[in-house]
């Protein structure tokens, strides 16, 4: 762990850094519990629990900004739920905070080289926009439409499940 103040390494016995002599008690626990919270936002990943492991994860990172694990777990939940330019948002913060050594230089690299897939997440994206606007404005049967045509395109776009879902409900 390194000093929130002046960046040096920090000894886990000490109270204060060695350095700049800041007091790093509260810092040590806030640290502590965004890594509990990225724990536990791991175990519901595990467990498919993707919208809890989210809420974790994001939580983790009010904590603590850095913390790299947390925010590529966060890009890699986002991207298993359909939702590509969430998890490119994460992996380009976290390739910011650590250039080096940083799992989300894979990730991104990947969905570079599938470009047509970003592509089509693109289009989708554009589409549940669209189908969220028929929604908003009562056009509840092209929006409808829209969303079945979402949904086949990418099944993993749980929002659009949602919004499908809440306009057959409403019927």
């Amino acid at each position: 762990m390194k000093c929130y103040a002046c960046n040096c390494r920090l000894s886990p016995d000490r109270d204060t850094c060695p350095k700049c002599g800041a007091d790093i008690r509260l810092y040590r626990k806030i640290i502590y519990a965004s890594n509990q919270y990225y724990n536990l936002g791991l175990a519901r990943a595990k467990a498919r629990d993707l919208t809890g492991a989210a809420e974790c994860l994001r939580t983790s990172l009010q904590l603590y900004k850095k913390n790299i694990s947390a925010r590529n777990l966060l890009g890699l939940v986002y991207y298993e739920m359909g939702e590509v330019s969430e998890a490119l948002v994460q992996w380009v913060i976290s390739m910011n905070f650590r250039e080096q050594d940083n799992r989300a230089d894979y990730y991104l690299d990947q969905i570079q080289r599938k470009q047509d897939r970003l592509d089509q997440a693109s289009a989708t994206i554009q589409k549940y926009n669209q189908a969220l606007l028929q929604a908003q404005t009562g056009s509840d049967d092209l929006a409808t439409l829209q969303l079945t045509r979402v949904v086949e395109a990418n099944p993993r776009f749980v929002k659009a499940h949602l919004l499908l879902a809440l306009l057959h409900i409403s019927h």
